[in-house]
């Protein structure tokens, strides 16, 4: 096979050289000042050999000397015209694509000062903050996330990875006043370089981390010994309302209650009818002319068969009512017809669009299409249930492609595109089927979005400081009715910072998780590199501790939890035995509870593609709320095993509430034509027609034509009309009986 020529690149070079003013005898007695441009690095000599390739030499061009008052150009350097004035040479050079590539990353470590990073003797001593919330707070430079434009596409990485990467590339050799220069991601400002010590902001490396750590006075050598024993847990964790004699429908009936169900009927039915105010003129066929007002039992079918929907996946909403033997499933069609369930769906609806207000007014919710069902949710979640004392901040992606404001895109998660939804879940402490239950969630709707329900809550825990970032604001929105209880939080390295640990442990409230090494690790750990496996520990204060451990990559953790303390662990390669940290096992086993909830959901998720992202967000929630309500059922002895086990209770109830019918499945002409006994029978006389007619049903399949005969099957479910013989032998003897 040929071999494909690989691309290139041609990278056009000019050099501006002055020319050397004409030889006199004036010069002599001119003072010694040179008028050409000194270069000292060397530049590529291009010369034209016998072939038609470019040859490269190294020696320096174009090479400029001085010589007492001038400066003397070499020859290979200008090229004169005929009137004696000199020109620009241009010189070119062929590279490769990769070749190119290298160049250009070569000319960005060439230590060039005119585009390096910003200088912390230059700014750090003159920005001072007008609104001090807080003494923790006010001394620390506020964070750029907000700024950032690429604010989501940094948002998503694995828990030890990105904490990781900037530590990579330490030297340990290198002192902490020349720390080596390792590459950002470009997302600061400057030339995309990130320097241990001496550039500011996100992608500029250590600025906002420098000034954290004046936080901490002094650091030590960490052991064994929790740095905050005193504070001790003081919530009352479990349910908070009676569930005596509670069934799986009770328990999700705590959140999907009676006042949420009739909000349901009204919106719906008031969606309807403007509908069909506004259009008068539908076609004669169109659903929407049978439509007849819903009420609380018929919509909770209606979510009993789209729960049922979750459990058995088909491809179309219309297979679940087929009548084909491949696809029949009885139940809904003894339920509720197609075209009622299918309407219903159309119309449901969740907040009256005519109350809605215009995006310029400040009042304006970018969900407020399904804010009442968000709100109801959020109160019920914390109002029956307070959480064990460790939980996890994370958040999830819920999969939308189209068309959204505040789509975001998160390459490392699973869906990619989405709907992002922070929540705080109670972590699972690494027990089987334990944890995952959503105290308060908050639907990112995008960052100027009027309505910011953060805010509020902020101010009410002194925490609405404008030096804290968004992520840090997040996490004590979420947090904030658990503070002064002595609970355990754990985050991720979006989260996680050294002044947020310190502001939560001021509220009594613990925390530990990976974090950025720019985001409160200490300088004396930067330039430590432990043997894998290995871990290295430092203590600030007596009141938190800063971990680097030697997994597959650096990992930096902090942790107000936990002292330090390692555990031998065996290789996974039988190498030996490694010495793994506590706090990195502690924070393993307290860090999935959001993911625990992900998982129960994924294989049951009934949500499906739809042209309104209101429908698709209010069926997730309808999910979560069903894995907040068995989470229920097991910490109340119910004998619900599984998730699937429980849906099951709650479909069977709201399907029939007195008692489980028997649905009566009749057999369909797939089952019986082609075993049973059958006979042709003339098609019997109507009042209105003697010798009446119908379509051959192979006719109209088979050959796409119709043709009206005078005789059917009357031992075949559907009754068909068939032409006699040929068509009634094929219909009773092939299964495919159109082919």
């Amino acid at each position: 096979m040929k071999r494909k020529r690989p691309s290139t690149v041609v990278v056009k070079v000019e050099y501006d050289v002055e020319e050397p003013p004409a030889a006199s005898d004036e010069m002599d007695t001119m003072p010694s000042t040179p008028t050409a441009e000194v270069k000292t690095e060397p530049f590529p000599a291009v010369t034209e050999t016998s072939s038609s390739a470019v040859e490269v030499k190294t020696e320096p061009f174009p090479a400029v000397t001085e010589t007492g008052s001038s400066a003397a150009v070499t020859e290979k350097s200008m090229m004169a015209d005929k009137s004696g004035t000199s020109t620009r040479r241009p010189v070119f050079k062929r590279y490769s694509a990769l070749e190119a590539l290298q160049e250009v990353l070569n000319d960005n470590d060439s230590g060039d000062d005119d585009f390096g990073g910003l200088d912390e003797s230059d700014s750090d001593d003159d920005e001072t903050d007008s609104n001090q919330h807080h003494p923790l707070l006010s001394e620390v430079e506020g964070d750029e996330d907000e700024d950032d434009p690429n604010f989501e596409m940094e948002t998503e990485s694995d828990s030890e990875s990105d904490a990781a990467e900037l530590s990579d590339h330490a030297n340990p050799s290198t002192s902490p006043a020349s720390p080596p220069v390792v590459r950002g991601r470009g997302r600061g400002r400057g030339s995309g370089q990130r320097q241990s010590s001496s550039s500011r902001g996100r992608g500029g490396g250590m600025g906002r981390g420098a000034r954290q750590l004046d936080l901490i006075s002094e650091w030590k050598v960490a052991d064994a010994r929790p740095p905050n024993a005193d504070i001790t847990f003081t919530a009352n964790p479990g349910i908070k309302c009676n569930v005596d004699n509670f069934g799986p429908a009770d328990y999700m009936e705590l959140f999907f209650d009676d006042d949420l169900m009739n909000h349901l009927v009204i919106q719906t039915n008031l969606y309807a009818h403007q509908f069909l105010e506004a259009h008068l003129n539908l076609p004669e066929f169109s659903r929407a002319n049978k439509w007849e007002p819903v009420d609380a039992a018929e919509m909770k079918k209606f979510l009993a068969l789209m729960l049922l929907m979750g459990i058995v996946k088909l491809p179309a909403i219309e297979l679940y009512w087929s009548q084909k033997v491949l696809y029949r499933i009885p139940v809904f069609s003894s339920v509720m017809t197609r075209n009622r369930f299918q309407i219903i769906l159309q119309f449901l609806h969740f907040h009256d669009n005519t109350k809605m207000p215009l995006p310029n007014d400040p009042e304006y919710d970018r969900l407020y299409k399904i804010r009442p069902v968000l709100d109801h949710l959020f109160e019920k979640f914390q109002e029956v249930y307070e959480p064990r004392q460790a939980v996890c901040v994370d958040e999830s992606l819920l999969l939308w492609k189209g068309r959204l404001i505040f789509r975001k895109y998160i390459p490392l998660k699973r869906a990619r595109f989405g709907i992002k939804v922070y929540q705080c879940c109670e972590s699972d402490g690494m027990v089987k089927e334990s944890g995952g239950y959503c105290y308060r969630f908050k639907v990112n709707a995008g960052k100027e979005d009027p309505v910011n329900e953060v805010q509020p809550v902020l101010q009410a825990v002194d925490a609405d400081n404008p030096s804290m970032s968004a992520s840090e604001k997040m996490v004590l929105f979420l947090v904030a009715p658990l503070l002064n209880k002595g609970y355990h939080v754990y985050t991720d390295n979006w989260y996680s910072s050294l002044r947020m640990y310190l502001y939560l442990l001021e509220k009594k409230t613990l925390a530990c998780g990976t974090v950025r090494e720019n985001r409160g690790v200490p300088l004396e750990l930067h330039g430590v590199k432990p043997p894998p496996g290995s871990s290295t520990a430092l203590c600030g204060d007596g009141k938190i501790v800063a971990t680097k451990y030697h997994s597959t990559k650096m990992v930096h953790l902090l942790s107000t939890v936990q002292g330090h303390t390692e555990a031998a662990i065996p290789d996974k390669r039988g190498r030996g035995v490694n010495k793994r940290p506590q706090v990195s096992t502690k924070y393993n086993g307290n860090m999935g509870g959001v993911n625990k909830q992900d998982q129960l959901l994924h294989p049951y998720d009934c949500s499906r593609k739809s042209m309104k992202w209101t429908k698709k967000l209010f069926f997730h929630f309808f999910q979560v709320a069903a894995v907040n309500a068995f989470i229920l059922s097991k910490s109340g002895d119910n004998s619900s095993k599984t998730f699937l086990i429980f849906l099951e209770s709650v479909i069977c109830s709201w399907l029939w509430p007195d008692n489980v019918p028997v649905v009566k499945r009749n057999k369909t002409d797939d089952e019986v034509r082609l075993t049973a006994r059958h006979f042709i029978f003339p098609i019997p006389a109507t009042p209105s027609k003697t010798n009446p007619q119908k379509a051959c049903r192979v006719c109209t399949k088979k050959h796409k034509i119709r043709r009206d005969v005078r005789y059917y099957c009357p031992f075949c479910p559907s009754k068909p009309a068939l032409c006699f013989p040929q068509c009634f032998m094929d219909y009773h003897t092939k299964f495919v009986y159109w082919q």
